[in-house]
């Protein structure tokens, strides 16, 4: 398991165990890295087991590296290039069916797939817009996940903002 993956699968987990008071955790146990599972997560109460692939939507973005007078160190900066809702919708289908296609449909079935689009951000209501006509998958549930990020509001406060958008929800109590 990534710490990226790691680190989404958790906030995704966060979430799930908050909205339906389960124990979901990550099984440490589970390392098999060529495999169509990248995290599995275990309920100690049910006993249910949730296969997690995890992926990430970068469409749009454009990366400049830079150079540091720091040994080891090489800065990143990230660039987003402009879409329309047209355009975000058929990269982020793009995203997903290159996951769904990559294994057999036995397989999707048994998988949750979760989507992070912490960069580009893409807020839940423009989700929601997306894919207001419902949108079929293979996967047993597909979900967004936006890791918290610091953002200053209209009072110039700043907030963490962060949040899970269930486009087809398979988890409910």
């Amino acid at each position: 398991m990534r710490l990226r993956e790691i680190n989404n699968v958790q906030f995704f987990l966060n979430w799930l165990n908050e909205r339906n008071r389960t124990d979901y955790k990550i099984d440490t146990s589970f390392n098999e890295e060529n495999s169509p599972i990248d995290v599995v997560a275990k309920s100690n109460k049910t006993g249910k087991i949730l296969n997690i692939q995890n992926t990430a939507y970068r469409e749009g973005n454009v990366y400049v590296y830079g150079q540091s007078n720091i040994p080891n160190i090489r800065p990143v900066g990230v660039l987003g290039v402009a879409m329309n809702v047209e355009q975000k919708k058929e990269s982020i289908l793009k995203c997903i069916n290159s996951k769904s296609s990559k294994y057999p449909k036995s397989v999707v079935e048994d998988l949750i797939l979760i989507v992070e689009v912490t960069i580009p951000f893409i807020r839940p209501e423009e989700i929601k817009e997306m894919f207001k006509d419902n949108y079929k998958s293979d996967f047993k549930g597909i979900y967004f996940v936006q890791l918290p990020v610091t953002l200053a509001n209209i009072e110039n406060k700043y907030e963490q903002v962060g949040y899970v958008y269930p486009l087809k929800d398979c988890i409910r109590i």
